[in-house]
């Protein structure tokens, strides 16, 4: 752009007027596809012009890529610019003349110098201003008479007087020249001495002027040629060449001969290159950059903010701040968040700054206090601010949602795309994923919904697996998918709102109920389950998920080491039993070395994990909340805990357990469903295990010690060993608030982790994996999630009023997660789960193997 300034300024002025004037190539145009921030740039730069002073000139001359003899020439020059109001074209309609309002916009220029002047300084100049506005006269006579063509002869006109009077182009263009020379003669209050004066017309849009499009070109090319004037245009190069190609094909046709019409095209097409290349030269063209390729360039700042950010970041900030959606920001490929226009852009911000920024942040806080007893009385108060809150997040999410289910669905696809997705948005919410997930049975062979969907089984993994498959099937079909996502996410994240934070429980219970059933029978799939391979006998197994293992009542041992040593030292003889003091002291002790060994075994942790892992378990052909275990106490040989021991193996106690359960199915992603639940309702679910744990233990120690006299003491003392084993819980250990573990509901983000989390498996496990080391690598499959969650709350740890990116502590923080990171080298654990696992997926091993 200062290249092409620095020609106009530079160009030699001529002292007397040529026989042929040369050519002057004064247009220069901002080119660019629509909303790619012509007219603004164009705006900006006739500021700069407007408002350009020597202080101005001086920087500006000295960015410019000249030699220094170039620049000392430059600041020597004064140099003013007169800038007429800008003229839209396409709003000109056919009656309108673009040489006329641009004589208009000069004439009211002359109004504000004349308005603006003294009275000595009016006196001086009359003879100036009776000039202007002769010539003025003479420019708009002579313009409307070449418009209206030949006139009819007047009978007493004389050929001489007729030929004087007859107006052309050239006249024209040397009488606006000289209007011209007469503006800049005002605008210098007479000045002999006078700086460099240019005029710029500024012409917006001209190429959405289709019918007069090309005959405006033209004017601009016949009357306005002058070497102090400069003429801005802004228009897309395609736009205005199928105008001009156009107007040659319409005027050649007629006189083409034996053309068809492919050579009649294709010799508008080379005519119309030829006619722009002229009038517009390359080096008078400035492109307007892409922002969708250049995306990473372009960085957004608001008024009261110091600091700018790429613009990606910032819409996805915007996102996270107005509608708690955290979009996947580490992605490779474009994100179809990102927009290929400024105009997009622009349109995009103001939209997102419009939503109201609803923060949860203090329903949760106040919501904590109140289920941990403290401030009960602000119950309702908690009610009333978490109505406010989803009733304004409800406002939101009809605005944004309803922008992608009309503006995006229509920006990207084509009109087949648009029936799919249409289709898709008239079946309920719940059932929507099944009906995605089920194109892949159809193997993508064409865009409709398949009618027995709701009879095949569907997994979350499934729809994963769908969305990943089906844009390397059909590329064509990726903005399609890219809607699919947008619409899942926002209506998905809507539900987990309500569900978290809606006082109402009907609405809780709904939001909940549809959140299960975007994840169907469970997480996993074939396709994440490839995620973990293990070699078991010979054969090769994807363990990440299993559908399904039929369990072989597979026994399974924890060691009761302070339990024994109690009974063990236990002197009967000295205590009635009957006793009310010996029978509490006798609680305390057996409740305290039940305490210790739970703590120490892990086996509830154990047994809560192994339940995490399997989902839809089955007994007698019924399903079943949880895995089923059966509990008894013995003496038995076992490897102790106790480092100390100079013993590898010893007797003792043991807790056998066995898994009723039949059949389930194994998915390391399992607990996500599970995770849905409140924590209280997770916590009851495993209280079959504690009482019946405790019941095993009573029996033993009641025949061991012969309580059967003692009255009363079954009910305290299993009483106390369920509350010391209720603390022994996962639940217990690693307490949380309510949160679901793993973002699923969060579309694209839980799609994208995933997916890399997959790819980072295959790269890690590049052989099959022994099955002893099945826990560790679970473990380490975790981990690969982590970390991706925590990179991903690395790019959105900016600021961001409404909201902070939660999900990596989420995870973390579970229960579940916090308690397999330590189990991971517990042997009993790991020996309970890859028994089971080694007979429930290939029963043929010998159980003299699977019981070493």
């Amino acid at each position: 752009m200062p290249r092409n300034t620095h020609w106009k300024i530079e160009e030699p002025q001529e002292t007397a007027e040529p026989l042929y004037p040369r050519e002057v190539n004064n247009i220069i145009s901002f080119i660019g596809d629509r909303g790619t921030g012509k007219t603004t740039v164009l705006r900006e730069f006739c500021w700069l012009l407007q408002n350009f002073r020597s202080g101005r000139k001086s920087s500006w001359i000295n960015s410019m890529p000249l030699d220094e003899e170039a620049k000392e020439r430059l600041l020597r020059i004064e140099i003013n610019f007169t800038v007429l109001s800008p003229i839209d074209a396409s709003l000109l309609e056919e009656k309108e003349d673009l040489f006329e309002l641009i004589l208009a916009g000069l004439f009211e220029k002359c109004e504000e110098l004349w308005r603006g002047g003294s009275y000595t300084y009016e006196n001086r100049y009359s003879k100036t201003r009776e000039m202007l506005l002769k010539k003025f006269g003479e420019v708009y006579r002579n313009h409307k008479s070449v418009k209206q063509g030949d006139r009819q002869e007047d009978p007493g006109e004389s050929v001489v007087t007729r030929l004087r009077t007859m107006a052309s182009s050239k006249k024209i263009q040397t009488a606006f020249g000289e209007l011209i020379d007469s503006f800049f003669h005002l605008v210098e209050g007479g000045n002999t001495n006078r700086a460099v004066d240019y005029l710029i017309i500024v012409i917006d849009d001209l190429d959405l002027n289709l019918e007069h499009g090309f005959q405006m070109l033209e004017e601009l090319q016949k009357y306005l040629t002058h070497s102090n004037v400069i003429i801005l245009t802004a228009l897309s190069y395609k736009q205005l060449s199928l105008i001009t190609e156009s107007h040659f094909v319409k005027n050649i046709g007629y006189s083409a001969g034996g053309k068809n019409p492919e050579e009649l095209a294709l010799h508008g097409r080379e005519l119309a290159k030829d006619y722009l290349d002229k009038l517009i030269p390359v080096n008078n063209r400035i492109y307007m950059p892409d922002i969708y390729t250049k995306s990473q360039d372009i960085e957004i700042r608001n008024d009261n903010e110091k600091k700018s950010i790429q613009a990606k970041k910032y819409i996805m900030l915007k996102n996270a701040g107005k509608m708690h959606i955290y979009y996947d920001g580490l992605g490779i490929k474009k994100h179809f968040v990102e927009k290929r226009t400024v105009r997009t852009l622009l349109s995009s911000v103001e939209f997102l700054n419009s939503l109201a920024t609803v923060d949860f942040s203090e329903a949760r806080m106040i919501k904590g206090k109140v289920l941990s007893g403290v401030s009960e009385k602000n119950f309702e108060n908690v009610k009333k601010l978490q109505k406010k809150l989803v009733r304004a997040y409800g406002r939101n999410y009809e605005r944004y949602n309803a922008d992608i289910q009309e503006r995006m669905i229509f920006e990207k696809t084509d009109e087949q795309q648009r029936r799919f997705f249409d289709d898709l948005m008239g079946i309920q919410l719940t059932r929507r994923g099944r009906y995605v997930a089920a194109l892949k049975a159809e193997n993508f062979k064409s865009l409709a919904l398949n009618g027995n969907a709701l009879s095949i089984s569907y997994y979350y993994g499934d729809l994963l697996e769908c969305i990943y498959t089906w844009g390397r099937r059909r590329e064509q079909d990726k903005p399609l998918i890219h809607c699919i996502m947008a619409s899942f996410t926002s209506e998905m994240v809507h539900e987990y709102i309500c569900y978290m934070y809606s006082p109402d429980e009907t609405k809780r219970s709904k939001s909940r109920r549809k959140l299960e059933h975007f994840l169907g029978e469970g997480f996993g799939n074939d396709w994440t389950g490839k995620m973990l391979p293990v070699r078991i006998s010979e054969e090769i197994f994807s363990l990440a998920f299993f559908r399904t293992v039929e369990f072989q009542m597979i026994n399974c041992y924890f060691p009761l080491e302070r339990l024994y040593t109690f009974l063990m030292q236990l002197e009967t003889a000295a205590y009635s039993m009957s006793e009310k003091t010996w029978q509490e002291k006798f609680i305390k002790e057996v409740g305290e070395a039940v305490a210790k060994d739970f703590e120490e075994n892990k086996a509830i942790w154990s047994l809560q994990c192994m339940d995490m892992l399997f989902e839809n378990a089955c007994l007698n052909q019924q399903q079943m909340p949880a895995l089923s275990f059966s509990f008894n106490i013995f003496e038995r040989t076992f490897i102790s805990l106790s480092k100390n021991t100079p013993q590898p193996r010893r007797k003792g106690l043991v807790l056998r357990v066995g898994i009723d359960t039949q059949q389930a199915d194994f998915d390391i992603l399992g607990f996500v469903k599970k995770s849905i639940a409140p924590q209280e309702e997770q916590r009851e679910k495993y209280k079959k295990i504690f009482e019946d744990i405790s019941a095993a233990i009573y029996k033993y120690v009641a025949e061991y010690v012969r309580l059967e006299n003692a009255v009363g003491i079954e009910e305290k003392l299993t009483r106390k060993l369920t509350a010391q084993l209720k603390k022994q819980s996962i639940f217990e250990k690693f307490k949380t608030a309510d949160a679901i573990a793993f973002p699923f509901y969060d579309f694209d983000l839980s799609y994208n982790i995933i997916k890399r989390v997959r790819d980072k498996c295959s790269r890690s496990f590049t052989q099959p994996t022994l099955l002893q080391d099945i826990v560790k690598n679970i473990v380490k499959i975790y981990g690969f999630i982590e970390e991706e969650l925590t990179s991903e709350e690395n790019y959105y740890a900016e600021k961001n009023p409404g909201s902070s990116f939660p999900y990596r502590r989420m995870f973390s923080e579970y229960p579940y997660i916090a308690a397999m990171k330590k189990l991971k080298d517990n042997e009993f654990f790991v020996r309970i789960l890859q028994n089971n696992i080694k007979a429930g997926i290939s029963p043929s091993i010998p159980e003299t193997e699977i019981n070493d």
